[in-house]
């Protein structure tokens, strides 16, 4: 059956067809090219910016000289195709799933910037999720073969194998958050979720630790969350590394956008903190972007151009983002933003000589990075509920 065919047919899949269709997936011929690297975009909780941050790192890796493809993984309301004003796309992910025969290269849409192609995501089919594991591994090894050096994924939003899946697949992966505590929620369950996939991976086979992981998924409690940090703890006790995200090979990185000003910067470190205290894991924060005012008008006028010629109010952020993905040396451009990116990893605080001044009530993880802890914000992260305190 054509692509055509499928594009024509009702939004509700046939699921004997659906499965067979991608345990396919397993005779795909296991030569294809995986020079193209890939960088996953994600986020737990929507609204943070996920789409424009890909499309931004897209363009910014282009003016590199680099072949960039952006592909829509978001399955529920795929929104990148807009952003490209790409009305109605009929070429879409779906088919990739259905046809056999289909090559990758031939779903790609040209954009008005050299060197950028798009390939969308589809929403008009059902339960596309189930089944994530074969569905993953039929649309890697369909990525392995596009031509261009670099691949962007941009996933859905929200906790689901499907995507935490993708995410631990790329060569990078990259969290976006925002200053919110739901955001730091949801993107610290994301997390969680990715890193016990890996350790299904990692004790395949050994049913007792399988049965710890898979509690895990569903109950969080302090027991089971000292035994799977016991689990990481663990691993590869003959490896010559001692960092815990090199032994599981896991090492995410972090965006913090929309910082207004100074008191937004505790949430750059405090999935980071979670991770260290629970896992003796470490999240590595990539940069902070700051609010941009003019990002709504540019998004009313569709207009591409302005969107990334402009970069959103944060050029040099995505230079040294594109810096950082091409192994360039860094050097941090920081002027005409609304405030100095980084301070809270680069520099620190000491507040101990405002002792007298300090307004916490208890000593929490964040004690001595923390401006709230000076006066002058309420906090807005003591109530998350993974830090310590005494």
């Amino acid at each position: 059956m054509n692509a055509t065919t499928w594009e024509n047919k009702n939004t509700c899949i046939d699921s004997e067809n659906y499965i067979n269709t991608l345990e396919s997936a397993n005779n795909v011929n296991s030569s294809y090219n995986k020079k193209n690297k890939k960088i996953a975009i994600a986020s737990g909780k929507g609204g943070v910016g996920k789409t424009l941050i890909a499309a931004n790192i897209a363009y910014h890796l282009t003016q590199q000289n680099k072949k960039v493809t952006i592909i829509d993984f978001d399955l529920s309301s795929p929104s990148l195709h807009i952003l490209f004003n790409i009305a109605n796309p009929k070429k879409t992910l779906k088919q990739i799933i259905f046809n056999t025969n289909c090559n990758i290269n031939d779903l790609t849409y040209e954009t008005s910037i050299k060197n950028l192609k798009v390939i969308c995501g589809s929403s008009n089919v059902l339960g596309l999720k189930e089944n994530s594991d074969l569905l993953v591994k039929k649309m890697m090894a369909s990525v392995n073969n596009l031509k261009t050096d670099f691949v962007i994924f941009d996933l859905g939003t929200g906790l689901n194998r499907f995507d935490t899946n993708l995410f631990i697949q790329a060569h990078t992966g990259i969290l976006i958050g925002t200053p919110e505590p739901t955001t730091i929620l949801e993107n610290f369950n994301f997390l969680k979720l990715c890193i016990l996939q890996k350790l299904e991976v990692i004790y395949k086979g050994q049913h007792q630790k399988l049965s710890i992981i898979r509690e895990a998924y569903n109950n969080y409690s302090t027991k089971i969350n000292e035994q799977i940090k016991f689990m990481i703890k663990n691993l590869n006790n003959n490896s010559e590394s001692f960092n815990k995200n090199d032994q599981l090979q896991f090492h995410p990185k972090f965006i913090l956008n929309m910082v207004h000003d100074d008191s937004d910067y505790p949430y750059a470190s405090a999935i980071d903190i979670a991770l260290k205290e629970m896992l003796g894991l470490e999240l590595k924060l990539f940069e902070t972007i700051p609010f941009c005012n003019q990002m709504r008008n540019y998004l009313k006028t569709n207009s591409a151009s302005n969107i990334f010629q402009n970069s959103n109010g944060a050029k040099s952020c995505y230079q040294n983002i594109t810096s950082k993905l091409l192994n360039k040396s860094v050097e941090n451009i920081l002027t005409n933003q609304s405030t100095t990116i980084n301070k809270l990893i680069t520099t620190g605080n000491n507040f101990s000589k405002h002792n007298e001044q300090l307004i916490c009530s208890s000593n929490c993880s964040l004690w001595d990075s923390c401006t709230y802890q000076h006066g002058g914000y309420p906090c807005k992260i003591k109530y998350i509920g993974f830090f310590n305190t005494n």
